[in-house]
């Protein structure tokens, strides 16, 4: 069954050599002549001395131990080694990895061989356009069910909820419409888009129903409604408008291409939701039938509970919820930056078991490889050179979490040991260089056409392939063994050899991880420090700018704090939720203190300002939480775990957001607010 995949596999697209215990190149020496051949011949009978004998070659070469043969004898793998055409990896990836699984459901059922497992980067690639396809074609449409329940049962009124749609589907449209123009593609980061600018466009949305629905209950008149919701929303919604559009370009301090991609689509986004909001929702209302409502809703009493309950016990409750945050910043500390993968993936992902499967019981696809350098064109022939390499991979093999060492010391003295009629005690580097090249002249001659070293040596002789494949570990342990592995080469690798650099998919992914993490952070700072500056200068207020920190900064900062004692890992997409949720906050901020400075301008006292504040913009910041949690909620049953660890890092962080703007917020505000409150008429909701 091995040496019919095996035979099957050169036949697929971009397939440029496939390696198997089959066609694994045996060599050996009969008197003066050396003979390399396949270990199982296309012709060969499976007798039981040919079992014997491939049994013992398989546990006994290191070529193939812990890399396509286990330990143990009872699993082994086939590597394709595959080379895709440039512009259309996507479409082709696709196209290999249905031929490879219709291939293996053939092995399955025509022989004995009943488990084939499918793992690698072919295979990875696949997994993240498939994770992507699926959480499009399920979750989006859950998403897109479960807020307009939520938005029904809230906002009262479908015609509403229609409206509130009608923009979101625009905006979406308009942001990919505008992305693609600018040639950005989809991948599993910057699909996210979709649901984020859904949620965005909701919130500004709701603030405009808000108001107009709360003034024509009260007045009766559609237009004077529509006039007073745009006079109480335009200058709020466009800061956070601003805000957001800060906040999520600052993901372009990310090292990874795809969430620059993210940050600029739902940038797009949120200045389309704000157009279509502000221009479209007031035309489109003058058309659609209101309801008039005298009573308050349930929510509403709530909230002026809530206000009553939060100024009488102001100065306790920033005390309190000062103490909780101080203790949950604590926990901050408990997150360690860190990047598998790997385990992107949950285990309902094929590709996810498959790979720990092989992992567990074969190798590992994790691998470092290097280009190692020969001081001269044929110089990987010097001994010296040959002895470097081999104490090199003797280094690694020592190492935790090493599954195998690809060398071409094994190569040559491999070949030494032929020349010299099998002896074992020629099992060694060759002792001068002359020796060393004819031994692997010799090999090379012999070696058939797609199965030679070119894989391992290049054509002038000058470098050699070194790879170590590893069990799947963090980006950081990658990171701290290739960091290793470069201090051994400085301090004992010649002065030409010193300089090699360990490459592959999973260094790549494990700095970009790290590095991502670690600009990210910093990118969300930076969006802090610009939105509290701006907002200094728009209300011409250095205090208000400085108080604008806690509700902005608090909730990022507590919601870390939680993660950091439910999980700990922080990937590289969670590292983006502070620049993410950022904009998100702020919009609660601003219209808070948007419309308590609306209060205080109307000549009201800091304490019946917060109560106008309530009445006015409460209702809508409570809709727009739930909508939001419930819309991010949704993302938490992707198997793509860095969607579900950014929805539900995401929908935490929005409730802490709603909490701190709702207590602690107005108890600062009303504590520091100092304002000559004599002769200043008294609050009547009535009037709000």
């Amino acid at each position: 069954a091995v040496r019919r995949f095996t035979f099957e596999a050169w036949k697929l697209p971009h397939v440029t050599r496939v390696d198997s215990l089959t066609n694994f190149q045996d060599s050996f020496a009969v008197g003066d002549e050396l003979f390399i051949k396949d270990l199982v011949a296309e012709s060969a009978d499976f007798g039981e001395a040919l079992m014997k004998y491939v049994r013992k070659v398989a546990l006994s070469e290191p070529a193939l131990v812990n890399r396509l043969v286990s330990e143990d004898g009872k699993y082994t793998g086939i590597n394709l080694t595959v080379n895709l055409p440039e512009g259309k990896q996507n479409a082709e990836i696709i196209k290999i990895v249905k031929e490879v699984r219709a291939l293996a459901e053939r092995l399955r059922q025509e022989s004995s061989i009943k488990e084939v497992y499918l793992s690698g980067t072919v295979m990875i690639n696949n997994a993240f356009y498939e994770v992507s396809k699926q959480d499009l074609l399920t979750l989006i449409p859950i998403m897109f069910l479960m807020i307009m329940v939520f938005m029904i049962a809230l906002i009262r009124s479908i015609s509403a909820t229609m409206l509130v749609f009608m923009v979101v589907g625009f905006a979406v449209a308009m942001t990919f419409g505008v992305g693609s123009m600018f040639g950005i593609q989809l991948t599993p980061p910057s699909a996210a888009a979709a649901p984020i600018v859904m949620m965005l466009s909701i919130a500004d949305c709701v603030h405009v129903l808000t108001i107009y629905y709360k003034s024509y209950g009260k007045h009766g008149d559609k237009e004077r409604a529509i006039r007073e919701s745009l006079r109480a929303n335009f200058t709020p919604v466009t800061l956070t408008t601003i805000t957001t559009v800060i906040g999520f370009l600052t993901l372009n301090f990310s090292e990874s291409p795809p969430f620059h991609d993210l940050g600029n689509l739902v940038a797009i986004g949120t200045i389309a939701a704000y157009l279509l909001t502000i221009l479209v929702v007031p035309l489109v209302l003058t058309k659609l039938p209101a309801v008039k409502r005298d009573k308050q809703s349930k929510i509403e009493r709530q909230l002026a509970s809530l206000s009553e309950w939060v100024l009488i016990n102001k100065k306790w409750l920033v005390v309190g919820t000062g103490a909780v945050a101080i203790t949950l910043f604590f926990f901050i500390s408990k997150n360690t930056l860190n990047d598998e993968f790997v385990k992107y993936f949950d285990e309902t992902i094929t590709f996810r078991t498959d790979n720990d499967f092989i992992n567990e019981n074969l190798t590992g696809i994790y691998q470092i490889e290097y280009s190692l350098n020969a001081r001269e064109d044929e110089g990987i022939s010097e001994p010296e050179y040959i002895d470097i390499v081999e104490q090199f991979a003797d280094w690694f093999r020592q190492q935790p979490n090493v599954m195998h060492v690809q060398s071409i010391s094994d190569v040559y003295k491999k070949a030494n040991l032929n020349l010299h009629n099998g002896k074992s005690e020629y099992y060694r580097v060759p002792e001068t260089r002359q020796l060393a090249a004819q031994a692997l002249l010799a090999y090379e001659m012999s070696l058939p056409f797609g199965l030679d070293l070119n894989d391992q040596v290049n054509v002038k002789k000058s470098a050699s392939k070194f790879v170590v494949s590893l069990k799947t570990i963090s980006g950081n342990e990658l990171i701290d063994l290739e960091t290793a592995a470069d201090a051994w080469l400085k301090e004992n690798a010649p002065e030409y050899m010193r300089d090699a650099i360990g490459t592959g998919p999973a260094v790549l992914f494990s700095h970009i991880g790290i590095r991502s993490i670690r600009s990210g952070l910093i990118g969300g700072v930076t969006a802090l420090l610009l939105i509290c500056g701006l907002l200094s200068l728009v209300f011409r207020s250095a205090k208000l700018g400085l108080i604008s920190v806690i509700p902005n900064l608090f909730p990022a900062a507590m919601a870390f704090g939680v993660w950091g004692v439910a999980n700990g890992q922080i990937n590289m997409a969670l590292a983006t939720v502070l620049s993410m949720t950022l904009g998100i906050i702020v919009d609660d901020t601003i219209h808070f203190i948007s419309k308590y400075r609306q209060g205080i301008k109307q000549g009201l006292p800091a304490e019946d300002a917060i109560r106008y504040t309530f009445s006015t913009v409460g209702v809508a910041l409570v809709i727009t939480t739930i909508v939001l949690v419930a819309g991010f909620a949704v993302l938490t049953f992707s198997p793509f775990v860095m969607n579900w660890g950014m929805g539900l890092l995401s929908a935490i962080t929005i409730v802490f957001a709603l909490i701190t703007d709702l207590i602690l917020l107005p108890a600062f505000l009303v504590q520091f607010e100092k304002r000559d409150e004599d002769e200043i008429p008294v609050f009547d909701p009535a009037n709000a």
